[in-house]
């Protein structure tokens, strides 16, 4: 897909990838990393991750590439302390096992709860905070949008990263008021590869907050 992001576009929705590699600004990987900004550049210097620049000089990173480090660290690495905790809503239930299916590939080191209701996810987090809520924006009778808003209303969600998915398009998103920008949107069918480069940089990430390396902010 052309270079597009969440935090560039804040209430769209990104489309599936299709002949281009998707990227992230530099803060955007750091956030996926759990790093600083200073680690994502320097990482770029060593060659650990691809980038390039716009033509307004705002550094680019493929997802994939993304994908590419945090794959070699995952498969080699031992387990993090705790398992990154997963929340996904999803009504469709042929979706939510094809998900459930493709996130089981992580093993231990992802800790999975589906749920088909944004009911049901309240409950749920009001047990347990996941670290990634995933969850589907068309839902009855309380839909992903107040879901959201619950969330943020009801909980400490400083640390709860957020995932939408759906197949609404960007004007029926405005028209419920928009996602804003620590929103992440990926539009269905559900492009796996891009999810699984994204889940495998949080599980990277707090391996290594987990083994006592806890990022400064940036």
């Amino acid at each position: 897909m052309p270079a597009t992001t969440e935090s560039d576009t804040p209430g769209s929705c990104a489309a599936p990838a299709r002949d281009a590699a998707e990227v992230v600004g530099t803060k955007d990987a750091a956030e996926m990393l759990r790093v600083s900004v200073a680690t994502v550049q320097k990482m770029v210097e060593r060659g650990d991750l691809e980038a390039w620049r716009t033509e307004g000089g705002h550094r680019r990173i493929p997802l994939q590439s993304i994908l590419k480090f945090t794959r070699g660290r995952t498969t080699a690495a031992a387990p993090a302390r705790r398992p990154l905790r997963v929340l996904l809503v999803e009504p469709n239930a042929a979706t939510a096992r094809a998900v459930e299916k493709f996130l089981g590939e992580w093993g231990a080191a992802l800790e999975l709860v589906v749920v088909e209701s944004a009911t049901d996810a309240l409950v749920s987090m009001a047990r347990r905070m996941p670290d990634l809520l995933v969850t589907e924006l068309a839902m009855q009778p309380l839909d992903g949008f107040e879901l959201i808003k619950s969330v943020r209303r009801s909980f400490d969600a400083s640390g709860l990263r957020i995932l939408t998915t759906t197949a609404l398009s960007d004007v029926d998103i405005q028209a419920h008021g928009g996602l804003d920008r620590h929103v992440l949107c990926y539009r269905k069918p559900l492009a796996l590869q891009r999810l699984a480069g994204f889940v495998d940089a949080l599980v990277v990430g707090l391996e290594a907050s987990s083994c006592g390396a806890a990022p400064s902010g940036g």
